[in-house]
């Protein structure tokens, strides 16, 4: 009976103990190889090392405040982080987000203690153990003084891995650092390592779910033990696919996000997302024109010569893609056709790059190489991603036009300007012909975007042939005329009875095709032809052989009052 009440009277005891706590003066502590003098020691509890809250938080740089009411603590980084930490509470927040710890705060004499890896982690600090001298060594330069500088310098080694090959620099996209910095969060909350998300999407899925017009979207996501930001970025080099990504040769824009993760065991976790993209062309012409491009590009790469553009064959290659997708009866415009190819794709994403490799699987190809065909019009009509299918590729219809000199005759060298010259035609009959096939091309190619043509006015023309004559006899280059005169002013001067809406200026353009190709492969001078409230047009044409720049072009364009 004397044992029992001895047993039972020692279980009490030991169960009211608190827990067994080893402080050892001998446990140091040392921020970037500096030893720190904690006013309190650094103490073993239960296996982890333990500091004084205030110290270590001060330390390294952050204020400190503590709650009463709520017996927490809220250190401020210099970085900007906030790390909330609350007494007996295994979780910390940081920055607005909860993690799970091993050690919670504890109060002992009065000093509050806190795990040092936690304090590390709010910090974006690296803690080893160095067991041989019995120190804990903090690194706060790891992963550099904060997250956005470590994320801007992954970005700077990327340009730098491009450079050494000759690839142009990328620009940083603050939407598709946002894309990865949503993607990378995700990998941390489900512990993902891969491009692959927790609701099974890619990264052109976020990218679109976004609504970014960017195209050849790809992506670099990874875990890797923290380090300084060299080390993480040759993890990024050393692996072929993700050198792949950040050597896209097409590739424009990019952005980066991190997440540090600490672990109780061992290096630190760093969540590593980039993501990598290519502004979309959503003007239908600059599209259809960098298809042409491209197929020129595989001509002389294969020793031909190039594709003449030709707007009525462009035109007719328009009209022809409308029809089939509107599966109505609009006929072409063009004149003597030769040879048509109609395409219809399926891709994931719209890129003049990607519909010029699957033009290239088809038979097309052949035509693309024929050195009996030299003029060519490109056509397209995409239509909305397939949602009903949940699959979300696009349908391209792709009209290819092409023609031999024989059939389509050469306007261009028709109305070349020395030609006309040595033809014998005289200055009044040259200005006359060149602005009547300016007219007829300008309405041509605003009936390849299904506008109304445009009426002649004689008015606006005349206006027009004074500021060209204005612009060659007083050596200058501009819309303010040499009284100092607008655009505007000039027309409201005149008898012309519509209102202005735009005006259009070139130099030396030796042919009227030459001049309506320089002024349609501008984004401003475009938007002028294919405005939807133009009524009127007026050309004024003047050649001045000693002149700065021999011939001028006027375009104005007007609005019927």
């Amino acid at each position: 009976m004397r044992r029992l009440i001895i047993a039972i009277f020692a279980l009490i005891f030991a169960l009211a103990m608190p827990t067994l706590i080893f402080a050892s003066n001998d446990v140091r502590v040392t921020i970037d190889g500096v030893p720190q003098n904690f006013n309190v020691p650094a103490q073993i509890i239960d296996g982890r090392t333990m500091v004084p809250m205030r110290a270590i938080f001060e330390a390294l740089g952050a204020s400190v405040e503590w709650n009463d009411e709520t017996r927490s603590i809220t250190a401020t980084a210099p970085n900007g982080n906030i790390t909330v930490l609350t007494i007996g509470v295994y979780s910390v927040i940081i920055n607005g987000t909860a993690y799970d710890i091993a050690a919670p705060p504890v109060i002992i004499d009065g000093n509050t203690l806190v795990h040092v890896r936690v304090v590390a982690q709010g910090m974006n600090a690296n803690v080893e153990w160095d067991d041989a001298n019995r120190t804990v060594v903090i690194e706060t330069s790891t992963v550099a003084e904060s997250k956005e500088e470590f994320e801007q310098i992954i970005f700077e080694l990327t340009n730098e891995a491009r450079e050494q090959v000759g690839l142009p620099p990328l620009t940083w996209d603050d939407d598709l650092a946002d894309v990865a910095r949503t993607h990378v969060q995700d990998m941390v909350g489900n512990g993902l390592t891969s491009n692959t998300g927790s609701d099974g999407s890619t990264a052109v899925d976020r990218v679109q779910a976004a609504e970014l017009d960017m195209v050849h979207v790809s992506g670099n996501a990874f875990r890797v033990n923290a380090g300084y930001p060299e080390d993480v970025f040759a993890h990024l080099i050393n692996n072929r696919q993700r050198e792949n990504n950040i050597l896209g040769e097409l590739t424009e824009y990019s952005g980066v996000a991190i997440v540090l993760v600490p672990r109780e065991r061992g290096s630190d976790h760093l969540f590593v997302v980039q993501k990598f993209g290519t502004a979309a062309i959503t003007d239908p012409l600059e599209f259809g024109d960098r298809i042409f491009e491209l197929i020129n590009a595989e001509r002389v790469s294969e020793g031909l010569r190039p594709f003449q553009r030709d707007i009525d064959l462009t035109n007719a290659a328009r009209a022809n893609t409308r029809r089939r997708y509107e599966e109505s009866s609009t006929r072409t415009r063009a004149r003597d056709l030769v040879f048509e190819r109609h395409l219809a794709i399926r891709v994931n994403e719209l890129s003049p790059e990607f519909l010029m490799q699957s033009i290239q699987r088809h038979d097309s190809r052949d035509m693309l190489l024929d050195e009996d065909l030299t003029r060519l019009g490109v056509g397209y009509i995409a239509a909305q991603p397939d949602l009903e299918n949940n699959d979300g590729r696009i349908t391209v219809q792709i009209s290819l036009v092409f023609a031999t000199p024989t059939e389509i005759p050469e306007i261009a060298d028709s109305f070349y300007i020395p030609n006309l010259i040595d033809a014998g035609y005289s200055a009044v009959e040259i200005a006359e012909m060149f602005e009547r096939e300016v007219f007829r091309l300008t309405n041509a190619a605003r009936a390849g975007y299904w506008l109304r043509p445009l009426a002649w006015d004689a008015d606006l023309a005349r206006v027009a042939r004074n500021h060209s004559q204005d612009l060659a006899e007083n050596d200058i280059f501009g819309h303010t005329g040499s009284d100092g005169s607008t655009s505007m002013e000039r027309v409201d001067n005149s008898r012309a009875r519509v209102y202005l809406v735009s005006e259009n200026i070139l130099s030396r353009p030796m042919s009227p095709q030459a001049a309506i190709d320089r002024w349609m492969n501008s984004s401003r001078q475009r938007a002028s032809i294919l405005c939807e409230t133009s009524s009127h047009i007026g050309i004024g044409f003047f050649h001045l052989p000693d002149s700065q720049h021999e011939v001028y072009l006027t375009q104005i364009f007007g609005r019927a009052q």
